[in-house]
Parts: structure tokens; C-alpha cells; sequence
């Protein structure tokens, strides 16, 4: 195991760098549906955010904190689950008190309304 030969890193850098071509592949300007299977001679910078909207990134429940005050394992809070959030989608339903909606993973994370 002692016997091998190793490299040092700026000479396995400079290896790999003389591996590389001089003459480099040609930019061509193409359409986006052209584009699969080609590599980026740039950085692509969106213009906007996508989604644009702030998205869950795990699942979970809205819920109103004054409905679960005092929860705890041997005395759980039970509420109503109401409704869901999808992936994508944001919530087009009101909570009352004693509701639950769940929220999936990359649901837009905009609360459910709650209903005073």
C-alpha cells in the first residue's frame, strides 16, 4: 500500500490542465430547444426569480399557534385538517380556528389566511 506514487496537487493540476486542447470549441449563439447536450459558454442568468414566489422546502401544517398553546404529547392539540397546499401552488382557502392545512414541499409558503 506504501509502494504507490502519488502526485502532488500542482502537479496533478498542471496534468490536467495540459490535457486540455488549445484549441477550444467555437461559441455558436443558439435557440433554447437547440441547446440539449451543449454545454454553457457562460453563466445563464435568470431575469426574474423562479418561482417568484418564497416556496416551502419541507412539508408541514399552518396552523393557529393560539390552537396548539399547552399541546404536548400527553394532552395533544386536535384540529381539523382543512385543506392542502401543493407543490407550486398557493393557498386559495381561509383557516378558521381549530383548522389545519398541510403544505407539501415547494408550495408557496405564504400562509393560509386565518380567519378572525
Amino acid at each position: 500500500m506504501l509502494d504507490k506514487s502519488y502526485l502532488l496537487p500542482s502537479e496533478a493540476l498542471g496534468r490536467i490542465v495540459d490535457a486540455i486542447p488549445e484549441n477550444r470549441l467555437s461559441v455558436e449563439r443558439l435557440k433554447i430547444e437547440e441547446c440539449y447536450g451543449r454545454i454553457a459558454a457562460s453563466d445563464l442568468i435568470s431575469s426574474e426569480y423562479l418561482p417568484a414566489f418564497s416556496r416551502t422546502t419541507v412539508d408541514g401544517f399552518a396552523v393557529s399557534a393560539a390552537d396548539t398553546f399547552g399541546a404536548k404529547d400527553s394532552s395533544p392539540a386536535y384540529l381539523t385538517l382543512k385543506n392542502e397546499v401543493k407543490m407550486g401552488a398557493a393557498p386559495d382557502f381561509r383557516l378558521n380556528r381549530g383548522e389545519a392545512a398541510r403544505y407539501r414541499q415547494g408550495a408557496c409558503s405564504r400562509p393560509a389566511p386565518m380567519q378572525r
